[in-house]
């Protein structure tokens, strides 16, 4: 079971958290960003036509061997280069990031050695967690990652984000007991430190380990039936129950 607030389909999600890197960004990388998000998602269209079209096995294979991402990555590391020290250099490092594929690691280095105590830290560790739940990018590379950001960091925010997100990788990949220990601690720091939202997300996560696992007694849900007679869950203890939960926003 996954909070509401955390399930994001991985494009998308990349999408958003490239735009918030963006933010603040020299002209040059909002122009080049702006220019990419078009491309690719005239791309993407174009592919997911071809998918569910008649388009032949030529075509289709056209198409897929047109995706831009690879033909834009050179131009991002001309930017981090010319900027490589600087500010400036961190929307063009979170872009690569996001979308380098190999190119991911120099940016990760590079980042960890001139900006780990920037603000933008925070957006970094969220943008390589949903990549590596989905598999997008090494498991291990993302933690160590924000294991270094939340130990050098000495912004407390930034260490609550690093930290939370390391949890986040563990409790949705395969993970040993003491990484699953350590996510607990994670998150209780991350409850400690953390701004509003970071406390909120931690807290849900930290209550879906400690409650909603199986084995565990499921937490006593209060509620009416369709007479308005209140009820619990627990006065149906020792039968079978399908609880169905849904939600509409």
């Amino acid at each position: 079971m996954k909070p509401k607030s955390l399930i994001l389909p991985l494009l998308t999600g990349l999408l958003m958290a490239g735009a918030a890197i963006a933010q603040d960004a020299p002209d040059a990388f909002q122009k080049l960003s702006d220019e990419f998000t078009v491309v690719w998602r005239k791309w993407s269209a174009d592919k997911t036509g071809a998918q569910r079209g008649k388009t032949d096995e030529s075509e289709l294979k056209r198409i897929l061997d047109a995706e831009p991402t690879p033909k834009y990555i050179p131009r991002f590391q001309a930017g981090a280069k010319q900027h490589k020290g600087t500010n400036e250099a961190i929307p063009y490092l979170g872009w690569l990031v996001s979308w380098g594929g190999t190119a991911a690691n120099d940016a990760l280095d590079q980042l960890a050695h001139d900006h780990i105590q920037h603000a933008q830290m925070s957006r970094i560790v969220f943008s390589i967690a949903l990549k590596a739940r989905r598999s997008g990018f090494s498991r291990d590379q993302a933690l160590a990652f924000q294991s270094q950001v939340a130990s050098k960091t000495k912004d407390p925010k930034i260490k609550a984000d690093a930290l939370f997100w390391r949890a986040y990788v563990i409790t949705g990949t395969e993970s040993s007991d003491t990484e699953k220990k350590q996510s607990l601690q994670d998150l209780a720091v991350a409850v400690e430190l953390g701004d509003k939202r970071t406390k909120q997300r931690a807290k849900g996560l930290l209550f879906e380990l400690q409650n909603l696992q199986i084995g565990m007694v499921a937490p006593d849900i209060t509620g009416k039936d369709l007479d308005g007679v209140e009820f619990k869950l627990s006065d149906y203890r020792g039968k079978v129950i399908m609880l169905d939960f849904w939600g509409d926003w």
